[in-house]
């Protein structure tokens, strides 16, 4: 997913009620129950499913209501991780200074071509990046790299 995209989903919370959101059941006497969705200040909307039991309706209603608040919230762990991880890539121009695999940001000089990530490695003698299928493409620059994270410890 890229920026443009998380951009409009939180353009899209942002023109949403403010405050914080819950859900209600309200018993009816004539048909299914209501299970309302509401702000602190107004009622957002209403569930009511002949085809769907109270409960049901009011899971749905409660997700919708702690969404307001987890749709911010992933978007800001999503910009925290996205920065820790940009802090990690060191410029082309500085390669690693021995013989390792590394992930590779490429460029590709063609209309329309988005860059890629790929495990590749510096070439110490023949000082070029290569990836794991051989040299890199004419067409192609690298520029950026960072070191593969650790393996994960499993806990037995």
């Amino acid at each position: 997913m890229d920026q443009e995209q998380l951009n409009e989903i939180r353009a899209r919370h942002n023109l949403t009620t403010n405050g914080l959101w819950m859900a209600s059941p309200l018993p009816s006497q004539s048909g299914p129950d209501l299970v309302l969705l509401k702000s602190q200040t107004e009622p957002l909307a209403a569930f009511r499913d002949l085809e769907q039991p109270t409960l049901q309706r009011y899971r749905n209603a409660l997700f919708c209501a702690h969404a307001h608040q987890d749709i911010p919230d992933l978007l800001d762990e999503i910009a925290r991780l996205r920065d820790q991880l940009a802090s990690r890539w060191v410029s082309a121009n500085t390669p690693p200074d021995k013989w390792e695999n590394v992930l590779i940001h490429i460029e590709f000089n063609e209309p329309g071509a988005k860059p890629a990530i790929r495990l590749g490695y510096y070439d110490l003698h023949l000082h070029h990046w290569r990836t794991q299928n051989g040299p890199l493409k004419s067409h192609w620059q690298v520029t950026h790299w960072m070191t593969l994270p650790d393996s994960p410890v499993l806990v037995e």
